[in-house]
């Protein structure tokens, strides 16, 4: 037993030193990504000095650090990156892809006048660019899953993807895959509110009307909602929050964003995604 023991505490001994030696020379921090001077270059908060993956980006931000939550996204696996150069004026920005594995991989260009971009667990990116909703891959694997889109949601396993078009105001879902045709759901939808992970519920304003719709085809008008108010009774009920800009490089506060919410009476605390295509369209931007 006294044997068997001993190999079992050198063996625990073994592995902890295998990790400490893989911690210490392989790294084990955070990765981060950011574009300084036109050039791409990797970093890990663990290890002193970055690692260039790519120069003369074009469409670069000087000192504008990518990371999960602002220009850049790395796939599940770590395996790609795909982040943005600088928002143009139109306010859109070029959409990019890298291998993470290569020390100097060639960045792909996937599209320009790209407005929005959420990574797939396949490795796969889903774009929105100049109102056409796509689906791509690192090989320029472009594929239209539909036209004229305001706004697009995708389900909780990253299978379907459900969006509003501009033309008729028409709610449909469809397969991020693009295999099977897209379905129809509703007209004169002007924005989705609510919706469950596999959209099996939906909440959506319709008119002035809210309505919910169960299992795709139960449709249900549960209230009024008071979208069509005027900005002097809205005025006052903007919140903005201060969200904080670390430096990767001293760790000290380099900024904050400004980010608006409205506290609607019905609705409750609501993003700018919620109210500003409303606002919009009504006139209330300008006012």
């Amino acid at each position: 037993a006294v044997p068997a023991i001993a190999v079992a505490g050198i063996a625990v001994v073994c592995i902890a030193l295998f990790a400490l030696i893989r911690l210490v020379f392989l790294g084990g921090g955070e990765d981060y990504f950011y574009v300084k001077d036109n050039e791409l270059w990797k970093g890990n908060t663990r290890k002193s000095e970055p690692v260039r993956l790519q120069d003369d980006m074009g469409n670069g931000t000087d000192d504008a650090y990518l990371s999960s939550l602002a220009y850049g996204k790395k796939t599940e696996d770590g395996k790609y990156l795909y982040f943005t150069g600088e928002r143009d004026d139109n306010y859109r920005f070029t959409l990019y892809g890298v291998s993470l594995k290569k020390k100097e991989a060639e960045p792909v260009k996937i599209d320009t006048d790209v407005d929005s971009f959420e990574v797939l667990g396949n490795n796969k990116v889903l774009y929105l660019a100049n109102g056409n909703l796509y689906v791509s891959d690192m090989e320029e694997n472009k594929e239209r899953l539909a036209r004229n889109v305001t706004e697009y949601h995708i389900s909780g396993d990253e299978k379907r993807v459900i969006w509003i078009t501009s033309d008729d105001q028409e709610l449909c879902i469809g397969d991020v895959s693009g295999k099977e045709d897209e379905e129809k759901l509703d007209s004169e939808v002007s924005m989705l509110f609510d919706y469950s992970e596999d959209f099996s519920t939906l909440v959506y304003g319709k008119g002035s009307e809210l309505y919910v719709m169960t299992d795709f085809e139960n449709r249900e008008r549960i209230s009024d909602y008071a979208w069509q108010v005027g900005v002097e009774d809205i005025d006052g009920d903007f919140k903005v929050y201060f969200q904080p800009k670390v430096s990767l490089e001293d760790e000290k506060t380099a900024g904050a964003e400004a980010l608006v919410r409205w506290q609607h009476p019905v609705r409750g605390l609501l993003s700018p995604s919620k109210f500003v295509p409303m606002f919009e369209r009504d006139g209330f931007i300008v006012k």
